[in-house]
């Protein structure tokens, strides 16, 4: 499935040895919960694009409006309401590099017209997504067993060494060409470790001492199923790591920061929580990369907003 899709069931099913009738049940039935997805993930920087999330503050009336002000510019991957230390809106882009610095523009004109109260604005590199490792998973007792317990131990034991790129989304008939160009590297399973309602999702900001403590932590989370994806904060020993804990777990994920902190691995850390009811996505269009360049207006994009802002719907 990370190499075809889920859609293609009979492929499955002969790679698998099962009927196919068979693997198209156990499909649907991960996908009606919502614990299970799959989508294309590639290389934001091989395109030319460049990864940004933007944390608003803002009012709740505004919340709404914030939302249809974000999808204005284009070129937006996901937007989500955030609790804790952004308390409004958390969006990302895939914004093109020439026009990169267009965005802060766009928000400062929104924190100008009293649309957010305040925002910050994070380039980072291409997200690393981690699939579960399900050697962690009792199948016996159909439960997974405790991540804690090894995770300080492989901490000490990692070697140091650089945080790769990689991220996610483009349709299905440019897959093979961007196999080729090794930009698109496959399809990743979004796969929840217990239902929804169970889970908080989380988006932690960790700042490190230096890069080596850094890359020693990233190669302790491929595999871990409490991990969605982590990515480099650009021009920073820092990473942006999406967790999704149950109550329990994100007690003791607190624990382990404190402990790194006490080690003097870790300068600072905070989060926000994301709520993932009132999650959006959209896939990146092809249809804007015209003769080699990706294609932006900002004047026209100003002009959208700005008639958004005087006649909000």
């Amino acid at each position: 499935m990370c190499r075809h899709g889920s859609n293609n069931v009979s492929l499955i099913a002969r790679n698998v040895n099962l009927p196919i009738e068979t693997v198209r049940y156990r499909v649907n039935l991960l996908r009606k919960p919502g614990i299970f997805g799959l989508s294309l993930y590639f290389r934001y920087s091989y395109l030319g694009l460049l990864r940004m999330m933007v944390l608003c503050e803002v009012s709740k009336p505004k919340v709404s409006l914030l939302a249809k002000a974000a999808e204005v510019p284009g070129y937006w991957r996901y937007i989500s309401r955030a609790h804790g230390r952004y308390e409004g809106l958390f969006i990302q882009y895939a914004f093109p590099h020439a026009h990169a610095g267009h965005v802060s523009e766009i928000f400062e004109i929104l924190k100008d017209r009293d649309v957010v109260r305040d925002y910050t604005i994070i380039s980072t590199g291409d997200s690393i997504p981690s699939v579960p490792d399900f050697s962690r998973f009792d199948f016996e007792k159909s439960t997974w067993n405790s991540p804690w317990e090894s995770w300080d131990d492989e901490l000490q034991q990692a070697l140091g060494q650089r945080v790769g790129l990689t991220a996610q989304g483009v349709r299905h008939h440019y897959v093979e060409h961007l196999y080729g160009r090794k930009i698109a590297l496959g399809y990743l399973p979004t796969l929840l470790p217990f239902p929804i309602d169970l889970l908080d999702t989380y988006l932690f900001f960790l700042d490190f001492a230096d890069a080596n403590y850094m890359a020693r932590f990233a190669n302790t989370l491929p595999g871990r199923y409490l991990v969605r994806n982590y990515s480099k904060i650009l021009g920073k020993n820092s990473l942006i790591l999406t967790l999704t804990l149950t109550r329990a777990d994100a007690n003791k994920f607190f624990d382990l920061l404190y402990r790194l902190a006490q080690d003097r691995w870790l300068l600072d850390f905070s989060y926000s929580i994301l709520d993932l009811r009132t999650y959006q996505t959209q896939t990146l269009t092809p249809e804007k990369f015209i003769e080699g360049v990706w294609s932006y207006d900002h004047a026209k994009t100003l002009q959208k907003l700005e008639n958004l802002i005087a006649h909000p719907q």
